[in-house]
């Protein structure tokens, strides 16, 4: 309660004080009036700014339905060209290398060669979301390296994750593990959601890609929402 009216607008804090008054009429309790400072009240209320990174093939999905849903300010990153291309991201960020197969590690250490471009996209921003899939290389790389930047630059980060589905191949499952234990670490908060749990509300002949369409458009909808109520 206080932090809105500390930072909203005269308009906002005369309807926050009149239902805090009718709380109190059903519930009261003992209070302590507080005086706005001057110099406080005298600040402009100004909109957050807030952008999204998409990373990897997942991350371009969801930038471009994003787009469809708000105007927030879109940001792709990856390493194939194609997907560059196809990508309808306000910016993005092509991390070129001849290389092919590289590691997690590889690929961080590529995408800290783009530090500056990254961080001149984002310095400005007062959040910004990572959105990412987990069990890919590429993905979970540059998304770690990514999260370093801002996390370095003091830049308020969430990240959301999506979590593939269970497999057999040992190397994808431990991706997934990998990159939501360092985008823990890094990240202001971090929400992880799983194509698996998703299956749940699928009939068992549904495929696999209209469960990922559900999860992607779900993650979509989650960003806008946020943009538009902050």
């Amino acid at each position: 309660y206080f932090h809105s009216l500390y930072y909203n607008t005269k308009k906002r804090q005369d309807f926050l004080q009149k239902i805090f008054e009718k709380i109190l009429l059903e519930f009261p309790i003992k209070t302590l009036s507080i005086n706005m400072p001057e110099w406080l009240q005298a600040l402009p209320y100004e909109h957050p700014i807030i952008k999204v990174i998409g990373i990897g093939g997942t991350g371009r999905r969801i930038l471009d339905e994003i787009g469809k849903q708000s105007p927030i300010e879109t940001i792709f990153i990856d390493t194939d060209l194609k997907d560059i291309k196809l990508s309808k991201a306000i910016n993005r960020v092509h991390l070129s290398t001849e290389k092919t197969n590289l590691s997690k590690l590889d690929i961080s250490l590529l995408t800290m060669d783009y530090k500056n471009e990254i961080f001149h996209l984002v310095n400005d921003a007062d959040l910004v979301f990572i959105i990412c899939n987990t069990c890919g290389n590429t993905s979970c790389g540059v998304s770690i390296a990514v999260a370093e930047i801002l996390k370095e630059n003091n830049i308020f980060t969430m990240g959301i994750c999506i979590k593939d589905f269970y497999s057999d191949n040992q190397e994808k499952n431990n991706n997934n593990k990998y990159c939501i234990q360092e985008l823990f670490s890094v990240t202001n908060s971090l929400a992880v959601i799983s194509n698996q749990r998703a299956l749940n509300y699928f009939d068992a002949t549904e495929p696999n890609l209209k469960v990922i369409a559900y999860v992607n458009d779900i993650e979509a909808s989650a960003v806008s929402s946020i943009d538009k109520i902050v």
